[in-house]
C-alpha cells in the first residue's frame, strides 16, 4: 500500500507541475503582451472582396456594352477594402491622412465610402491623386480602437486576365502620425473587428491550451512508466 500511496503522492505532484507550468509562462506572457500593447498605434488596411463587370479580357456578348460618362468601357471592377484602427490606442489626428496607394497604369474613378462605424465622423468622400496613385481619405475624425471605414474603389478597363487576392499585393497604404504602425492584410474577405492587442491575447491562451494538453500526456507517460516501476518493484 505504501508503494501505491507513493505513486499517488509522485502523480499529484508531477500533474501539479505540468499544469501549473504552462499556467505561469501563460500569465507572464499575457502581461508582456499586455504591457507591449497597450499603447499600441496601428492602422490595417483589409481586403474586404471585389466584384467584376464585363469580360476581362474580349467580350463574348456583342450585346454587353459598359459605358462610363458616354465613353466606350471593357470591364469595370469593385474592390472594397476596409481602414480598421487595430491598435489599443485612438487617434486625434494624422500629420498625413490615410491614403490607398494603387498602380498607376490602373483607370480609378469615384471612390467612396459605403460603410463606417457607427460613432466615426467624416468630413467628406475620399478623392483620386492619378498623378501619385494615390486615393487620399481625409476629413476623419477621431479613429478610436476598433473604428474602421469601408472605401469601396472603381476601376476600368482592367488589363489582367483573372483576378485574385494576389492582384493586389502591389497596392500599398500610405498614412502618418505618431509611433503609428501600419498593416496590410490580404489574406481574408472576412472582416474581425479584433483589436491587434485582442488578437495576441487569444494566441496567448491558444498557446496556454496547448501547453495543457502537451502537459496531461507527458504527465500520463510518466504515469504509466511509475506505474510499471512499482508493478516490477512489487513483484520483486
Amino acid at each position: 500500500m505504501s508503494e501505491w500511496k507513493l505513486l499517488s503522492w509522485k502523480s499529484l505532484s508531477i500533474l501539479l507541475t505540468l499544469i501549473l507550468i504552462p499556467f505561469i509562462i501563460s500569465l507572464v506572457a499575457n502581461y508582456t503582451t499586455w504591457l507591449r500593447t497597450r499603447d499600441e498605434v496601428e492602422i490595417t488596411m483589409k481586403l474586404d472582396g471585389w466584384i467584376t463587370i464585363g469580360a476581362i479580357q474580349g467580350n463574348d456578348i456583342s450585346d454587353l456594352k459598359l459605358t462610363y460618362k458616354d465613353q466606350a468601357v471593357g470591364n469595370a471592377m469593385k474592390v472594397s477594402w476596409r481602414l480598421i484602427n487595430t491598435g489599443s490606442k485612438g487617434i486625434p489626428a494624422f500629420e498625413q491622412p490615410p491614403a490607398i496607394a494603387y498602380p498607376r497604369d490602373l483607370k480609378v474613378i469615384e471612390p467612396r465610402i459605403s460603410e463606417t462605424s457607427p460613432l466615426l465622423k467624416v468630413g467628406r468622400q475620399p478623392r483620386v491623386l492619378p498623378g501619385l496613385g494615390w486615393i487620399v481619405v481625409d476629413s476623419l475624425g477621431v479613429f478610436n480602437p476598433g473604428d474602421f471605414i469601408r472605401l469601396d474603389v472603381f476601376v476600368l478597363d482592367l488589363p489582367a486576365s483573372e483576378i485574385s487576392a494576389n492582384y493586389f499585393s502591389n497596392w500599398d497604404f500610405v498614412v502618418k502620425s505618431v509611433d503609428l504602425r501600419k498593416r496590410i492584410d490580404l489574406s481574408s474577405q472576412v472582416h474581425s473587428t479584433e483589436t491587434g492587442r485582442e488578437a495576441q491575447l487569444i494566441e496567448s491562451n491558444m498557446w496556454l491550451l496547448r501547453s495543457l494538453a502537451f502537459g496531461i500526456i507527458l504527465f500520463a507517460v510518466v504515469n504509466i512508466l511509475l506505474l510499471g516501476r512499482v508493478r516490477k518493484e512489487m513483484k520483486l
